[in-house]
């Protein structure tokens, strides 16, 4: 049943949670007094996790781990009385939680979308947000939505499903993934293989497969399903970082040639995609530059759009090539910097050294 503009809109917030008391007081306190119901599925904490949501007024559902994110969260979604939802972990937090509420109504108002697009910002290990505050990776996700007929499916990097029409809103979350995201892959991957191994969707599979272990520093296994998942996906923008991790899992492993081709299949399916044109930059600067260990060694993996062009003004003036950034000078290394404030790689970042010379970070982009 839709909701009309003069009924009252109950909003809800939907988790599920094991192990989260470090960071669950903060997730709980931002959302005090902007959402009418806090349901906790919790899937086998042994800390203080259930008491600190009971404390904080959520209901608290015990359900045992079953190896699949979207069956708990779909309980989650289940048990909820609202009609629609925020979908929040424990190691997240409203940022504009007074956007939350006027988002919601406007859209119920409107009675055209079922979704509404919520900005997440993280923050990982060496990459948090540099002087200018800027993330450590922000990206778009469905995360606000009318509960009534959405489904989420896949075990591991659930899809949300059910819904048609989704708008954009203001409403923003952080994101700490900061000590935690080797655990997050080794408990991804498996599932992730055991997809492969049922043969129940192998796009999906291939494709996160690929993201894994790409931030893991596997650069051979983050190659093999980046090339399986190429002519598996289809050419929904959410795929278009693929041709990237590629990119670089290809410079590291075959050379710049085969990364060049990467690229370019990439640019042919998401021309308007800012990082692979960032890629290309990159690509480009390798190509001119006749020691190939000179370039190398100032191009590293982009952990966000902003920490990426930081790179550039160094390596381009270390190429003799004229610097053509608004507001940047030659010889200017605080522009958009890198996580270690000298517009490299970022400090505490492990690194893996290859035959080409290229640095790259082990652990980097957080998934889930």
């Amino acid at each position: 049943m839709q909701t009309t503009p003069t009924t009252p809109v109950r909003i809800g917030a939907a988790m599920i949670l094991r192990d989260a008391a470090r960071l669950l007081p903060r997730c709980l306190d931002s959302l005090q007094g902007v959402v009418d119901e806090i349901v906790c599925v919790d899937t086998g904490s042994t800390d203080d996790t259930p008491a600190i949501a009971e404390r904080f007024g959520a209901r608290v559902l015990r359900s045992p781990w079953r190896d699949d994110f979207s069956f708990h969260r779909n309980e989650s979604l289940e048990a909820s009385t609202c009609d629609w939802v925020l979908v929040i972990d424990g190691d997240e937090w409203l940022t504009t939680p007074a956007a939350l509420r006027p988002a919601v109504e406007g859209a119920a108002a409107a009675q055209t979308l079922d979704a509404l697009l919520v900005r997440v910002d993280t923050v990982t290990d060496g990459f948090g947000p540099d002087v200018g505050g800027r993330p450590g990776e922000r990206f778009w996700s469905a995360r606000l939505f009318r509960r009534d007929g959405a489904y989420y499916e896949y075990p591991v990097h659930n899809q949300l499903r059910g819904i048609r029409h989704v708008g954009m809103s203001s409403l923003a979350l952080g994101s700490d993934y900061c000590g935690t995201v080797e655990g997050k892959l080794a408990r991804s991957i498996p599932l992730l293989h055991r997809m492969l191994e049922a043969g129940t969707d192998d796009a999906h599979a291939h494709f996160y497969l690929a993201k894994s272990y790409f931030v893991a520093g596997r650069l051979d296994a983050a190659l093999k399903h980046a090339r399986a998942a190429e002519p598996l996906v289809d050419d929904g923008a959410q795929y278009a970082p693929l041709w990237v991790w590629m990119f670089y899992a290809a410079l590291a492993v075959e050379g710049l040639a085969a990364a060049d081709e990467a690229v370019r299949r990439g640019l042919e399916r998401h021309p308007d995609f800012p990082e692979l044109h960032h890629t290309a930059i990159a690509c480009a600067m390798l190509r001119w530059n006749a020691s190939f260990g000179r370039a190398a060694r100032y191009v590293a993996t982009p952990q966000t759009t902003a920490g990426y062009v930081g790179r550039l003004p160094v390596a381009m003036e270390a190429l003799g090539v004229p610097l053509a950034l608004e507001g940047a000078s030659p010889g200017r290394s605080d522009f958009f910097q890198g996580g270690d404030g000298r517009g490299g790689v970022p400090v505490g970042a492990p690194t893996q050294q290859r035959a080409t010379g290229l640095r790259l970070p082990s652990v980097g982009r957080a998934t889930r």
